[in-house]
Order: C-alpha cells, then structure tokens, then sequence
C-alpha cells in the first residue's frame, strides 16, 4: 500500500505525458502507408473529377490499382469496372466492391460511439427483449429518417392537418344505431 501512496505522489513529467499521448494518438490514425487513401478513393467520385475526363483514357486507373493493391482487392475486375464507371457513370457491381470496402475503413471512432450510445438509449433493460432488426429500425427512424419531405408530399396532395378546422368534419356513425347498443339493451 505504501508503494501506491508513492507513486500517487510522484509529479508527471509533462514531456514524457505528451510524448505518449502522441503516440497514442498516431496509434489509432491511418498508418504512413495508408495516408494516400483518400486522395486515391477521389477518383470514384465524379465530383472531384477534372471536366475532360473522356479524353484522358486511363485517368485514375493507378488510383484504382493501389487501392485494390492496399485492400487487397482482385485488381482486373475493379479496373474494368472502373473504366465502365468512366463512360456510362453508372456504377457498375464490379467496381462496388471497392466502394463498399473503402466506406466501410473507419476514419474515426466518433460515429461508432453515437451508435452504441444511442443504441444504449433504445435498448433499455424494460426493452432489452428487442430483436436486433428492430433495433437497427429504431436507430435509423431515430437518426437517419428525414420526414419533411413525406409530409411536404402529403400536403402537396391536398391532405390536411389533424386539426386543422377548414377541413371537413367526419360524419360520425350514430351510436343509437349501431349493433352494439342493440347488445347493451339487452343486458
């Protein structure tokens, strides 16, 4: 116990602090040899793409080779689906695969946090029967459905508000009528 109360005590050099949180830090970021991935990914987006790209032919194609290279990904198909991609700009299967992997590379773990946070708000131990399918529901509900554009749609279609007063009112059944007060009566 002795020893703890020791090193509670100790100060901490704050060179050798910070030269470990650097280090720390350059742990989790992209290694030296990844550091080229976004510029080489810039290719598959047509944005980032110079305005004559028809005229120069093999424009990207070393882009798209060291990519598959580093993500060792089969290089032939990629490529054909990549110059398929150029001339039609429909993204073919082939080249998908690709696409799929480099979205899938974490840059950070920000975003993994808020989902297991918000994940830990949906599911709680009242809840904890939920399968992980409705679950996936909730949290897309939760943080990726946008419904203005559903309800700018509905109004666009001549619907109204739940309270609104201009509309017509619902012609109410009368309940003197109906078969179930032909039940209470008889009791």
């Amino acid at each position: 116990m002795a020893t703890n109360r020791s090193n509670m005590n100790r100060s901490l050099d704050p060179k050798l602090f910070y030269n470990s949180l650097r280090q720390r830090m350059e742990n989790r970021l992209l290694s030296k040899e990844d550091t080229q991935l976004p510029e080489w990914t810039k290719v598959l987006y047509p944005e980032y793409w110079p305005d004559n790209v028809e005229k120069n032919v093999s424009f990207g194609e070393i882009e798209v080779e060291s990519l598959c290279k580093r993500l060792r990904i089969p290089e032939r198909q990629v490529l054909r689906g990549y110059r398929e991609f150029l001339t039609k700009k429909k993204m073919p299967a082939t080249l998908l695969v690709l696409v799929n992997t480099i979205n899938s590379i974490p840059i950070s773990t920000a975003e993994y946090e808020r989902g297991f946070s918000q994940m830990n708000l949906i599911l709680t131990p009242t809840r904890a029967s939920l399968q992980i399918k409705t679950l996936s529901t909730l949290m897309f509900i939760k943080h990726a459905f946008r419904p203005l554009s559903y309800v700018n749609s509905w109004f666009l279609k001549g619907r109204h508000l739940a309270t609104d007063t201009k509309s017509k009112e619902r012609a109410r059944e009368d309940s003197s009528t109906s078969v179930m007060s032909f039940v209470w009566n008889l009791f």
